[in-house]
C-alpha cells in the first residue's frame, strides 16, 4: 500500500515537472502534493511520533487552505498514541478532509473501522492491493498478512504460534 501511494505521488510530481511517468497514459490537473511518508519522531526538538504526525496534519490543512487542487497521500496517519485516541483522531481528520473542495485523498491504513466511512461519506471508496500481481481491486481488504511478513522476517516460531492463538481466540 505504501509503495503504491508513493508511486502515485511521485508520478504526479514527475508529470508536473515534464518528466516521463510510469503509466500507459496520464491526464492530470496541476495540483499540490502533500504526504506524511517521512514523518518520524524528532527527539532533538522534543517531538514524539504522534506530535510529528499531528504537525504534518496541521501542515496539510494549512496547505489546502489556499483552495488549490491538492493530492493528499497519507500512510497510517496519526499513529503513536493509544488505539482509542488514534481511531477518533484519524476519523476526525478524514471526515474534515472529505469536506474540503479540490482535494483528492488516498489513505493506506490497517484500521478496518475506516472502511465504514464509505457508508456515510459519499466520496469515500475502499480499495485493496492484491498480493497477486499487485493490482488495485474494489472493496476493503480481506487479507491479513502480518503472519506471512513476520515469518519471512524470521520471527521465532513460538511468537508466531502465540500470535495465531491470540487471533483465533478473538
Amino acid at each position: 500500500k505504501t509503495t503504491y501511494l508513493r508511486m502515485i505521488s511521485l508520478n504526479i510530481l514527475l508529470a508536473q515537472a515534464g518528466f516521463p511517468v510510469a503509466a500507459q497514459s496520464m491526464v492530470l490537473t496541476p495540483m499540490q502534493v502533500a504526504t506524511n511518508f517521512t514523518v518520524i519522531d524528532n527527539t532533538h526538538i522534543g517531538h514524539s511520533t504522534f506530535m510529528s504526525q499531528s504537525v504534518r496534519v496541521r501542515e496539510v490543512f494549512d496547505l489546502i487552505s489556499n483552495g488549490r487542487p491538492t493530492f493528499i497521500a497519507l500512510d497510517e496517519v496519526l499513529n503513536g498514541t493509544s488505539q482509542r485516541e488514534h481511531n477518533a483522531a484519524e476519523h476526525a481528520v478524514l471526515e474534515e478532509l472529505h469536506k474540503e473542495p479540490n482535494t483528492l485523498l488516498m489513505l493506506a491504513t490497517h484500521d478496518r473501522t475506516l472502511t465504514e466511512l464509505s457508508d456515510t461519506l459519499p466520496k469515500v471508496e475502499n480499495r485493496q492491493v492484491s498480493l497477486q500481481g499487485f493490482q488495485i481491486l474494489p472493496g476493503p481488504s480481506t487479507i491479513y498478512n502480518a503472519d506471512a511478513v513476520m515469518q519471512r522476517a524470521g520471527v521465532p516460531q513460538r511468537v508466531l504460534d502465540n500470535m495465531r492463538d491470540r487471533l483465533n481466540k478473538h
